[in-house]
């Protein structure tokens, strides 16, 4: 079953207050009209699919933009968890790694994660973000 990106929303993923605010004005400038949801460690944000898939209380993301370093559950444990739920229960999300990393075991890890469409570092302007926005949505 294929799911359209276009017509679902974007999870943001960071524990960052001032990033999650910097990428939802640089979403909603680019006339993004979906929902743009924020969880703020890994843990919060699998709760917040397992509510989108279980209960269809919340909008499925077509895109999720994931910190790595987060309290709770970082974005490496969380993409652990993801891959083992995804493969029936989370169709055609993609994941845009967004960090403020630049240490080439994660630029690594990151290219050899096969549920990581794109590595980015922080901080992001509207030129990468429009980016980001034409390939995955």
């Amino acid at each position: 079953m294929k799911i359209e990106n276009k017509n679902r929303g974007i999870l943001l993923v960071d524990d960052d207050a001032i990033c999650n605010i910097i990428c939802k004005k640089l979403i909603e400038e680019l006339g993004f009209k979906n929902p743009v949801e924020i969880a703020t460690n890994g843990r919060s944000a699998l709760h917040y699919l397992e509510l989108a898939v279980n209960e269809k209380s919340k909008p499925l993301p077509g895109l999720i933009l994931l910190d790595i370093n987060m309290p709770v559950m970082n974005g490496w444990e969380f993409l652990e968890t993801l891959e083992e739920l995804s493969e029936n229960l989370l169709p055609d999300i993609k994941v845009v790694m967004v960090t403020s990393s630049i240490s080439p075991f994660d630029i690594k890890k990151a290219k050899n994660t096969k549920m990581i469409s794109e590595f980015i570092t922080k901080p992001v302007n509207l030129k990468t973000m429009a980016e980001v926005l034409e390939r995955y949505i």
